[in-house]
């Protein structure tokens, strides 16, 4: 049975010491690049896999973050994973993602003595509470997307701003009956309600509709829509899923976008981009985003201080589903 090569063995076929493996295996700066390249080559040729628990008995950290993540059905979600999947690996940190209960996760996380714990918290009726709970973990925590002030280290996205630059968008184009298709996150619709009332606009009976969290749901939210009273000239959807669900049932009633109305998704993923008509967008940087949770999780690691917050301000991307409304 072959056993795997150790750091000794490393050390000897690279032609330097025990220590100096080691440093190059953590990817220390002390080591020059060169050194670096040769160990990592000899280590990728024989198979080499670092012992999580003798890492952890010599250095104390483990080299891995824990995700929480609430589910995974929205592409938002699981874009922002891979994306903090492939930037922490650049810093040589692994990440494990659960989606458990979020102090069933914690708890699971710190028996695996995880270095650091983020979580997604764009939940405003628990997103205080838990991360009050979770925050008493002798663990690093920073809650992403949270859309209130958290007494803990926190990353927020202003959704409400996006929303109020999207009708701002539609007021600037001429649309005056503007609806919304709510995706269930109250802060939306406020920013929605808002920017109608300082345009000057109506807000009518039934522009405001319960589209839920779903493609299914955007779907039938416009398959349902009653004409009787007319309908407004443009729409918002509170998620990418539910905007792309919106757009088929528009297709499906022959009510074409944007000669006959115009439509805004909040997110923005590459996927708004292809859609059936290329949807004009609202949503904060993915990139960013990622960058900057990254940032936060690695300072928080390497020097626990003071809660610190920071905020993400959504960005508009103007593409074919909006126009002029018809005359």
């Amino acid at each position: 049975m072959n056993t795997m090569i150790t750091i000794k063995e490393i050390a000897k076929l690279a032609g330097c010491s025990f220590s100096t493996v080691s440093k190059a295996l953590n990817d220390s700066p002390l080591v020059k690049e060169e050194t670096k390249r040769k160990v990592l080559r000899i280590a990728e040729q024989y198979g080499y896999r670092r012992n999580l628990l003798a890492r952890q008995l010599v250095s104390g950290k483990s080299g891995m973050i824990g995700l929480i993540w609430q589910d995974v059905d929205n592409p938002l979600y699981a874009q922002l994973a891979m994306r903090l999947f492939q930037m922490f690996q650049r810093h040589g940190y692994e990440t494990v993602m659960m989606m458990s209960p979020p102090e069933q996760a914690a708890d699971w996380f710190r028996q695996m003595r995880v270095d650091g714990l983020i979580f997604w918290g764009d939940v405003e009726a628990h997103a205080l509470q838990l991360s009050k709970r979770l925050a008493l973990l002798d663990t690093p925590l920073l809650v992403v997307g949270s859309n209130t002030h958290l007494p803990v280290h926190a990353l927020q996205i202003d959704r409400k701003a996006g929303i109020y630059a999207a009708v701002e968008h539609l007021h600037a184009l001429g649309h005056r009956r503007i609806g919304y298709i709510g995706d269930g996150k109250p802060v939306k619709e406020r920013g929605y309600r808002e920017a109608l009332l300082d345009f000057g606009l109506r807000l009518h009976p039934g522009d405001v509709l319960e589209g839920g969290m779903s493609w299914e749901e955007g779907y039938e939210a416009i398959r349902r829509l009653d004409a009787a009273d007319g309908l407004a000239t443009a729409y918002i959807g509170g998620n990418n899923l539910v905007t792309r669900g919106a757009l088929r049932a528009f297709a499906e009633r022959g009510i074409a976008v944007p000669a006959e109305v115009s439509l805004i998704g909040y997110d923005e993923l590459p996927e708004m981009a292809y859609a059936e008509v290329p949807l004009t967008s609202v949503g904060p940087p993915l990139e960013e985003v990622a960058e900057r949770t990254v940032e936060m999780m690695l300072t928080m690691v390497r020097q626990d201080g003071e809660p610190q917050s920071r905020t993400i301000k959504p960005v508009l991307h103007i593409r074919s589903s909006t126009a002029r409304p018809p005359s």
